[in-house]
């Protein structure tokens, strides 16, 4: 049977830890039913990473995933974007050219920025994965200066990416809600579906010789990955010191561009440095350190943006089986943490932590089932098998009507 083909387009590179947990875990498993093309944007360090870089074009060779990959640069920002967004529109006419294109799968708004001009000029479905509201993220983390006009006109090009795309996927039920209130009424036929940020389940089966075995008498916190823009680490460093007048903790730090960020916010702090470890992993080697940690913790900053927010690291604690101490997020999020019991909110304003609190989270330390809960909420909802399946329904869905025009 002949097998239709995608374009899957994403501003992150294959290279990077998120390339490989929430792209490739999922691509290389698509592949059974459609080719696959990937288009994708590394940085300059991740490609002299020769050992890692032929490792990967291996790999993709295997699955007969056809890669094309351009050079990320930043240096200029805007007009490195723009730039970027150029060599993409480039490259992707190239490919429409030479290869009958059946989906364009569109991570994120910058590269649905890269093809939307040419859905006048080729017939193919778009896919429209936002991952997020992108405009509002980019306000709240304070990586754009608060600008009413440009705000304003990127809000204006998201209406309009919104309302041309054939199926759109966000993270959260949250987001679809906000995104009908963007549709235009007219517009009946748009597919949607929420997939979590999921995590290939094989990847955190530790065998026991392969772990690395940690001993400590103290409660081992972790905040994995990105920190400096969606998050508030001041708030974990005074949780970790509110946990320290009831049990000695420590604090390990997996994070692989941000140290010098991460350990001028330790100097202003009170906090006892020599609690806290900051370390950097292949994405490989995750799984055999969340294996020695009692509870993963992260504190998302306020804002709209968490409609359309769902934390990667929530899935990657959950399938090491360590509880969760965070805020309140959005509904899909809240209901998943507190449904299947595997972790902890605090409120905003908290100003201490009690000797309930304590006890509450020691309960989730000791706790038995704990184990159980989570291989269930990975099973239900977190695990790739979900999101695949989910992806290759609307694949199939896109490419139906395709067949009718």
């Amino acid at each position: 049977m002949k097998k239709n083909n995608i374009l899957y387009l994403s501003y992150d590179g294959l290279l990077e830890p998120l390339g490989e947990s929430q792209i490739l875990s999922y691509q290389y498993k698509i592949t059974d039913r459609y080719n696959v093309t990937i288009v994708s944007f590394e940085k300059q360090k991740d490609l002299k990473n020769s050992t890692k870089f032929n490792s990967l074009k291996n790999n993709l060779k295997e699955k007969k995933i056809i890669w094309n990959y351009l050079l990320f640069t930043n240096n200029l920002k805007t007009i490195s974007t723009i730039y970027n967004i150029l060599k993409g529109f480039i490259l992707i006419i190239n490919i429409l050219l030479k290869n009958k294109i059946s989906i364009i799968h569109c991570r994120g708004y910058v590269t649905y920025m890269m093809i939307y001009l040419l859905k006048y000029f080729f017939n193919f479905q778009i896919l429209f994965d936002m991952r997020g509201f992108w405009v509002d993220e980019r306000i709240e983390w304070n990586i754009w200066k608060k600008n009413k006009l440009k705000y304003k006109l990127f809000k204006y090009f998201e209406s309009k990416l919104i309302n041309n795309a054939n199926c759109i996927v966000s993270l959260t039920s949250d987001a679809k809600d906000q995104i009908k209130k963007i549709l235009n009424k007219k517009i009946s036929n748009i597919y949607f579906d929420t997939i979590h940020t999921c995590v290939d389940i094989q990847n955190y089966k530790i065998e026991n010789n392969k772990s690395l075995h940690i001993k400590s008498d103290k409660i081992i916190f972790c905040h994995l990955g990105a920190i400096s823009t969606r998050y508030d680490f001041d708030r974990v460093l005074w949780f970790i010191d509110e946990i320290n007048k009831f049990k000695k903790s420590e604090l390990l730090i997996i994070n692989q561009k941000e140290h010098q960020f991460i350990k001028n916010k330790i100097h202003k702090s009170k906090i006892d440095k020599s609690l806290i470890k900051i370390i950097s992993l292949d994405f490989k080697d995750v799984p055999k350190y969340l294996v020695n940690i009692d509870f993963g913790i992260f504190f998302p900053k306020d804002g709209f943006y968490l409609n359309g927010f769902f934390p990667t690291k929530f899935a990657e604690f959950v399938a090491s089986s360590k509880p969760i101490i965070t805020y309140n997020i959005n509904k899909d999020f809240d209901n998943l943490l507190t449904n299947y019991d595997v972790g902890i909110t605090i409120k905003r304003n908290q100003k201490k932590i009690s000797n309930n609190d304590f006890d509450k989270i020691i309960s989730y330390k000791n706790s038995d089932k704990l184990k159980f809960r989570t291989k269930k909420l990975i099973d239900d909802h977190l695990s790739t098998k979900v999101g695949v399946n989910k992806y290759l329904n609307l694949y199939d869905k896109l490419v139906s009507d395709a067949e009718k025009i």
